[in-house]
């Protein structure tokens, strides 16, 4: 039998968790909350972790629908404007492998030094993913957390601008089988072979384990090795279902596109002039290096 191509929209993550840990901000220092207000705290709309002085990275899709005007970066125990984003001039279908760059401005009543994380730079080797199975292979599913601005999946549908985030952490699986064998139901049509987590592994999701009620839904969330301490990527991409919980994508932050990305996005950070004319910071980066 002949697999069928199959075709999905994807909305954005929901900023839900379901059985994740509340843990303070002070053992993800690194970790920023993106809100679009210039003035309050709220609302929030997806997570942020800070990879260098001035520079946070997220879903891309997160900045898709924000302004730098309005958007702040809540970190540290201070807040900070954004001066410009940095989105991928070479976008991957829906997003779900692309990553977003916040550059901020710096607040002079931060005195502290910038509390980062360092990132898996390992350049890809190829453009299907067998670089991510070696990795799994060397690494192993497990010793990874997810970390991120969430509320309860029984509140994340109440829309509401002040909803109050916590910070929480859920310890996941990584897998390329995850979202290939349950989103194409069995590989009934064919897709899906791309970087995925869960609460659970795929056997624990044939045998109906209750690990599988576990998810960790936050946009742009920080996928986490917990070994090496190591930033892997950001969570990108899901479906959303009522009744039990799936697995979401996340993309590796090491891709071609990164790399031109973060190059323009430090580009920027480092630049001083202050009355920049229209489509100054645009010249800071090449067109190939991305766009803002």
């Amino acid at each position: 039998m002949t697999r069928k191509l199959f075709f999905a929209v994807f909305p954005s993550l929901e900023n839900y968790h379901s059985e994740a840990n509340e843990v303070d901000e002070s053992v993800y220092p690194w970790v920023g909350k993106v809100v679009h207000s210039p003035h309050h705290d709220y609302p929030v709309v997806c997570t942020a972790s800070c990879i260098d002085n001035n520079i946070f990275i997220t879903s891309a899709r997160c900045l898709f629908s924000l302004r730098p005007l309005y958007t702040r970066v809540f970190y540290n125990g201070n807040s900070f404007s954004a001066k410009a984003f940095v989105t991928p001039s070479n976008v991957t279908r829906q997003s779900f492998d692309d990553i977003g760059f916040i550059i901020v401005l710096s607040n002079d009543s931060y005195t502290r030094e910038w509390a980062t994380i360092d990132i898996y730079n390992e350049r890809r080797t190829d453009d299907t993913y067998y670089w991510f199975a070696e990795y799994l292979r060397i690494r192993g599913p497990g010793d990874h957390i997810a970390v991120g601005w969430t509320v309860h999946k029984t509140q994340h549908k109440i829309k509401k601008p002040r909803t109050q985030y916590k910070l929480t952490a859920l310890e996941i699986v990584l897998g390329l089988d995850l979202c290939a064998e349950i989103f194409t139901v069995n590989f009934k049509i064919k897709g899906f072979y791309v970087p995925c987590y869960f609460g659970c592994d795929i056997k624990e999701f044939r045998a109906n384990d209750t690990k599988c009620e576990r998810a960790h839904g936050a946009e742009g969330g920080a996928i986490v090795n917990t070994k090496t301490n190591m930033l892997l990527g950001v969570a990108t991409w899901g479906a959303y279902y009522q009744k039990r919980e799936l697995p979401l994508g996340f993309s590796v932050a090491n891709s071609d596109n990164f790399f031109k990305d973060k190059k323009c996005a430090i580009n920027i950070r480092n630049d001083n002039e202050r009355n920049p004319p229209s489509n100054y910071l645009q010249s800071l980066c090449p067109e190939e290096d991305g766009k803002r």
